[in-house]
């Protein structure tokens, strides 16, 4: 169970957080998606969320083209600024 103040050890799970966007298109479920990705606030742990931001407006996922190599061929995804409220992610 996650709280404030809560001790997170070297062996936890790495699926702490699930986030699902849906809605009536893909564009608007993307949308969606990117808003709860960077409203997100997580300290204290490293986290992926600006690499997902990046898959999210990444312009072949977009066009739902995306396939497994997507991430092999797409080094620009972990391309990014640390956040100033969060550790570097990649």
């Amino acid at each position: 169970m996650g709280y404030a103040g809560a001790v997170i050890t070297p062996y936890y799970d790495s699926l702490l957080v699930k986030v699902i966007a849906s809605a009536h298109s893909w564009d608007l479920a993307r949308q969606r998606m990117d808003r709860a990705l960077r409203e997100f606030r997580i300290r204290g742990l490293k986290t992926n969320i600006q690499f997902l931001e990046n898959v999210i407006k990444n312009q072949i996922f977009a066009e739902g083209r995306a396939t497994t190599t997507l991430v092999d061929s797409s080094p620009e995804l972990c391309a990014f600024k640390p956040r100033r409220d969060a550790p570097p992610s990649c």
